[in-house]
């Protein structure tokens, strides 16, 4: 029963991208590359990406919010955090990378696993999450190297 939930969570997750907005679908195209990767690296530790409530719920949300239209706004909102935390728990299961490499001991980040980052308080800034402007990562590691390498 549980391989059954996180097999359909994943499946769940893979067809959401024609869903969501235009902002969202690079990184969800990123991010399903990403674990088909790991799915072969580790099939059974890739699944279990899905097992956290944080992750699973909002994708089932995500793909039923016809069931609750009062709430359709909300689950939307929701989804793209569902993103950031694959890319952690890929990380911390290390079957991918939280950072590129640029240069030497340069990294790019791909996700930012600071819990409070986004609701930090400072005078000059509001929340600290990577935001890539448009760009895909690979684009972004081309301009960094240019730039920097």
């Amino acid at each position: 029963m549980r391989l059954r939930y996180l097999k359909e969570t994943l499946r769940l997750f893979l067809l959401a991208g024609a869903e969501l907005p235009s902002s969202q679908r690079e990184k969800h195209k990123t991010i399903c590359g990403l674990i088909k990767t790991a799915l072969a690296k580790d099939s059974s530790a890739a699944l279990e990406f899905f097992s956290s409530p944080d992750i699973g719920a909002p994708i089932h949300c995500f793909a039923n919010r016809e069931l609750w239209p009062d709430l359709s706004p909300k689950i939307l909102a929701a989804f793209p955090d569902v993103m950031p935390r694959l890319l952690a728990e890929m990380g911390h299961r290390r079957l991918a990378p939280l950072a590129l490499p640029l240069e030497g001991e340069i990294h790019f980040a791909l996700t930012d696993t600071n819990p409070i980052s986004e609701t930090e308080a400072h005078p000059q800034k509001s929340g600290s999450g990577i935001n890539m402007g448009g760009h895909s990562h690979a684009q972004w590691q081309s301009r960094s190297k240019r730039r920097f390498g």
